[in-house]
Parts: C-alpha cells; structure tokens; sequence
C-alpha cells in the first residue's frame, strides 16, 4: 500500500456543516461500567485517594452517559429474592453522586436472570454460547415471582433506598435471544416470552412508584440480528412497554477492508445505513429512542485472535468511526463496552489498567474516545452536514456535527484511509467565534493544533486529514458539559 501525499491535482472534498437540526439525541456518548468482575479490577472501596483518580479519567473523557452493569447472581439469594450487599453497591453508589452532580442518567442492568427464576433445564437445553462448562441462562418461568421478588425490589433498592436519581434506565437482561441466553422450553415461543416479561416488568414498576424509570430492550448482542419482525409476527409487540430501544454493535469493518479471519463482519456502510438506520426509524417513528448499549469491534481480535487488538489505534477509529456515522444517522447514545476491565478475560477493554493499580492510560483507546467525547455535551442537537466528495473518490472521510446545550458547536471527521491524506474544505458555521483543531492519529495523540479564524459568521478553512485520523473542529474552550 503506498502512502500517498496530496498536490496541487488532489480531489479537494467540501465538508459543509448547515444550521439545520435533523435530531437531538436523548442521551449522548460514554461508557458501560461493568461492576462484576473480580475485586481486583476496581480501587478498595475505602481507597477513596483511586477511586478520586478514576473519576478524574471519567472526567477528562467526558463521560455523558453510563450503562452500570451489575451480577443478577449475586444479586439474589437461593429461593431468588433480591439481597443487597454486593460490592459493587459501593460503586453504584459513587457514580451516581457524580453523575447527579452532572446532570446525567445512568442505565441500571442486572444482566443475568438469578437462577432460581430460570426455567429447569430440559432435554436438549444448552449453557450459554454453548461453552463447555458455562452455566445455563435459561428464561424467565415464573414471570410473576420474578417480577415481584427481584426486578421491582432491586430496582425500587437502588432509586428509593440508595437515592440513586440518575438511575433512569432499567434493562432486565443482557444479549438475549441468541447465544442461548433466555431460550425457553420447546413448547413455549422464546421472542413471546421476552415480551411477556417486557411487560409484567412495566406493569411492576408503575404499581411501585417507578414510572420514571424506563424499560429497554431488546439489547440483543449484534446489529446482524434485528428480533422485532419475529416478535410482531408472533402478534408479541413490546412497544407499549418499552420506552427506548437498545442494541449493541460489534461486528462491522471498514468499508474497503476484507473481511476478518477472527470472526465475521460487514462493512460499515452495510451496519450503519442498512442495519442501525431500520433500528433508528423503527424506534423514532414510535417516538422512542434507538441507544447503542454496547459498541466494540472484534475484527482486529478480542477473546478470539489477538487480545490486544482491540487496543490498537486502527480499532479505535473503527470505533469511533462507528460513533460518528452513528451521530450522523440518528443514534441515541453510544456506550462503548467496560472501560473498567481486567484486560485479560476477553480481551484488552480498558481504557485505564487498573489491576495493578496505576490507573493510567492505555494510550490509544483514551486519547481516541477523549477526542471523540470532549467537546459532545449531553443531549446535543445534530447537524446536517453534507460530504461532496469529487466522482471517483473513496469514500474514507465521514463526518458528524453537534451543537451542545451551551451553544458551542463540534464538527467530526473521520479518516479511515491506512495510507491517504484527505484534502478537504471545511465549512463551519460559528456565528463568528473561531474553531480549535484537535487531531488523534497515529503519531499526534489528542492534539492541539492551533486555532481557525471566522469570518462572516463561519470557519471555512482548507485542510489536510491524515490517515487513520480524527479531526475536530470545535468552537468549545474546553470539554463541554
């Protein structure tokens, strides 16, 4: 592959940022905090000197949105009822003080159904994933009991007891319908049954004083596999008890790259305008959200492959790529998988190793979601931005465009080319105030570069992407809230 410059002969693509609005999202950008791993992989919880520290992290990225996933298993004792206790209460606990000094929401999710509510094993069932030695994670068989002894007193623990306000999202389970996570007897419909609970689910919660707390699903673990046709055929709409729609987004590639020999993947034309795209309008024209509850790429590796490939810079902006397009397109959030993570189960996750204690960054990931993340507020207002690249160009430049809360206004963009600078002109409107230029590459991590002028209300500046870049253009001072 050959590096290529650019000249005087470079096709020059006009990157135009309009003032119209084509959506607001109902959230934003940030993390899943995964409290149940090991201990090893979080501060003491007496050590408040780290656990300051990883909230200095959060901090600096920005964090606008947080999916807090906990253990249904050892959430619950043998007959099922819901015990509290578990420590990772105590990190449940910390985060929802600093996220309600901020004004944001967090999602609670239990992500396993305690066994004592899962249905017997039949003849034929099969463990989860079909891994040898993997426990079962079979549905729901007393929806009622589990309704009344776990989700609704678990729940009602953590927003009544606790005082946790920024809990305003509840998902009962995580990646069912595939995988053999919630499978159901032969005689009893696996998608029928997900609803049945979709809805005594919201029927608990309003009876307990709940009704602020929103019902997601389906959180299915891939965008290849869309479940609410089956659903609907099956006469089992979970509309009217759902109020956002969720799903995670791990399988995609770059639109010029081959596909992976680690596992299989679209392109990310293919996820975003034919796979996220329905699931947007779907939720949209329902008025409901669409939240990307997970999103990481395996196709550089992850717990199959090269465990470390999830950590290299050309997975981060797949990711981030992702996360643009996704902006662009009409998503809702986008949550990227544990940011707190041992590194050595599935793969390298972390965004700060924690298990020995040093907190510090692994320098890719951080500084690619730190100039993804810093200048989108909460709920920003997208912006229609208009790529007009020259006939014959590829298309590696993508683009997504905000104006936060507090008026400052963000222009991304993306270039995936391994090897090919993009020229483009980019066309900014400030409503006069000058833009900063932050660029993450392969060498310049989350760097400044200087400031651009406006002139007649708007930045229009001619520059060069580099490879395998992101590009900010921001009239924000610093991250925005």
């Amino acid at each position: 592959m050959t590096f290529r410059l650019y000249d005087a002969q470079s096709k020059r693509l006009t990157v135009a940022v309009s003032e119209r609005v084509t959506h607001r999202m109902a959230e934003g950008l940030g993390f899943n905090w995964y409290a149940a791993y090991e201990p090893r992989t979080y501060p003491a919880p007496d050590d408040d000197a780290r656990w300051q520290r990883i909230f200095d992290h959060a901090e600096w990225l920005n964090i606008k949105f947080v999916r807090f996933g906990q253990s249904g298993r050892a959430l619950s004792d043998d007959t099922g009822d819901f015990t509290p206790g578990h420590f990772s209460f105590d990190q449940l606990r910390r985060l929802d003080a600093w996220a309600q000094c901020r004004g944001l929401h967090l999602i609670l999710d239990p992500f396993s159904i305690p066994r004592a509510h899962q249905f017997q094993p039949w003849d034929g069932a099969r463990p989860a994933w079909d891994e040898a030695g993997a426990p079962y994670a079979l549905g729901v068989a007393d929806i009622d009991r589990y309704v009344d002894r776990f989700v609704v007193p678990y729940v009602k623990y953590v927003v009544d007891d606790m005082g946790c306000r920024s809990v305003t999202w509840f998902n009962h389970v995580n990646e069912p319908l595939q995988g053999n996570i919630c499978p159901t007897p032969p005689d009893i419909d696996d998608p029928v049954r997900y609803v049945e609970v979709l809805a005594a689910i919201r029927q608990g919660l309003d009876e307990a004083g709940l009704s602020r707390i929103g019902n997601l699903g389906p959180d299915t673990n891939t965008h290849r596999y869309w479940p609410l046709p089956r659903m609907l055929a099956r006469g089992a709409d979970p509309d009217p008890y759902l109020q956002g729609y969720c799903m995670h987004h791990y399988h995609s590639r770059f639109d010029w790259d081959s596909p992976s020999t680690n596992i299989a993947t679209d392109p990310m034309s293919v996820t975003i305008n034919q796979q996220l795209a329905t699931y947007c309008d779907y939720a949209h024209a329902r008025g409901k959200p669409y939240l990307v509850t997970e999103l990481g790429m395996f196709h550089y590796g992850w717990a199959t492959g090269d465990p470390a490939g999830i950590a290299r810079h050309d997975n981060v902006v797949l990711e981030t790529e992702f996360a643009v397009r996704a902006i662009a397109r009409g998503a809702d959030a986008v949550l990227r998988w544990a940011w707190l993570n041992p590194g050595d189960l599935d793969g390298w996750w972390q965004l700060i190793t924690t298990t020995d204690g040093t907190d510090a960054p692994v320098r890719d990931p951080y500084c690619g979601y730190g100039t993804l993340m810093r200048y989108v507020g909460r709920r920003p207002s997208v912006l229609a931005v208009d790529v007009s690249a020259p006939v014959g160009s590829p298309p590696t430049v993508h683009a997504a465009a905000v104006q936060n809360q507090d008026g400052s206004r963000t222009l991304l963009l993306v270039n995936d080319s391994y090897a090919s600078c993009a020229p483009v002109l980019v066309q900014l409107p400030t409503g006069g105030r000058a833009a900063r230029k932050i660029v993450n590459d392969p060498v310049r991590k989350h760097r400044e570069c200087g400031e651009i002028a406006a002139a007649g209300g708007a930045v229009e500046h001619a520059d060069v992407l580099s490879p395998m870049s992101l590009t900010v253009y921001t009239t924000a001072a610093g991250a925005v809230a």
